[in-house]
């Protein structure tokens, strides 16, 4: 039987980037501090990607990556950082929950 994994090495070391020395989460924001100790590293967020989140590294917006199907994450350098992921909900979704409750409003006099 055909393994994917026959030619994975078993004994290769994982690769230490940092650690993460705070996390805080409240509604559509979380934030944690980390010590990055090398300079190619991503900083992971176990949270399903959608293109509403932003990542702000010390202060400052930057990209967005998708590291995995479905999670997403930031390239960071050495050092320590602050990093922000937020969850912005569009505006206009609360027009559309507004249209959508006056609509059925509509429907319902209508009918009667």
């Amino acid at each position: 039987m055909y393994s994917y994994f026959q030619e994975y090495d078993y004994n290769t070391t994982k690769k230490e980037c940092g650690e993460i020395l705070q996390e805080s989460h409240t509604r559509g924001i979380s934030k944690t501090t980390v010590v990055v100790k090398d300079s190619d590293c991503f900083v992971l967020f176990k949270m399903t990607y959608h293109p509403e989140w932003q990542v702000f590294v010390d202060g400052a917006e930057k990209e967005l990556v998708m590291l995995s199907p479905s999670f997403m994450g930031v390239a960071v350098e050495e050092g320590q950082h602050d990093i922000m992921f937020s969850y912005k909900v569009a505006g206009y979704r609360l027009w559309l929950v507004v249209f959508s409750i006056f609509s059925l409003i509509l429907l319902f006099v209508w009918k009667k």
